[in-house]
């Protein structure tokens, strides 16, 4: 008895594993008389990467809109962890910590980048430095630079900073009161 449960947990663990993450299974998607998408056969299990290149009109983009539920195929099954990718993502799907690390760390680095702290603002286009000057990484970079330079902290970055923190917490707290209603 004990060998034929550590079979059928064995098997449990083995299909799991083979399940596709991403399944596109003869997915067509046309704008009028143009053909973006023609019978695309794809499968993305866990841990593999994937790469899509072609020239402008490839279907690249309305490829990766399918998969994401912005648009619907009009043959075929797109399918994102088992279910339509609208499903997974009512469901939660894409929230796990495997799905946001990659966009949280674009978010850091594209905030690392523009608030200065990668290279002086000034080899940036103004539109550029204007937006900087309102983002929490350039607010944070010069509370740090003025104390260091044996002065006071501007109210302008302690204002960006607290505006900042109100919003992300307001965020988290809606956040939160939305899962523990699902719950």
């Amino acid at each position: 008895m004990t060998t034929t449960a550590a079979t059928a947990d064995t098997t449990t663990a083995a299909t799991a594993e083979r399940t596709p993450v991403v399944s596109f299974r003869q997915v067509s998607k046309s704008y009028g008389a143009v053909r973006a998408v023609c019978d695309l056969d794809l499968e993305l299990s866990p841990g593999e990467t994937v790469a899509l290149l072609g020239p402008n009109g490839a279907g690249k983009s309305s490829t990766l809109d399918l998969l994401l539920g912005l648009r619907t195929a009009d043959s075929g099954t797109v399918t994102l962890f088992g279910t339509t990718p609208q499903r997974a993502i009512e469901q939660g799907t894409l929230a796990t910590g495997d799905a946001v690390r990659p966009i949280s760390m674009l978010c850091y680095f594209g905030l690392a980048f523009l608030g200065g702290l990668w290279m002086p603002l000034t080899i940036l286009p103004q539109w550029m430095q204007n937006i900087a000057e309102w983002l929490p990484t350039h607010a944070y970079a010069a509370l740090g630079t003025a104390v260091e330079a044996g002065g006071a902290p501007h109210l302008k970055d302690v204002a960006i900073l607290a505006g900042y923190l109100l919003v992300f917490t307001a965020g988290a707290a809606g956040l939160y009161r939305k899962d523990t209603h699902k719950a």
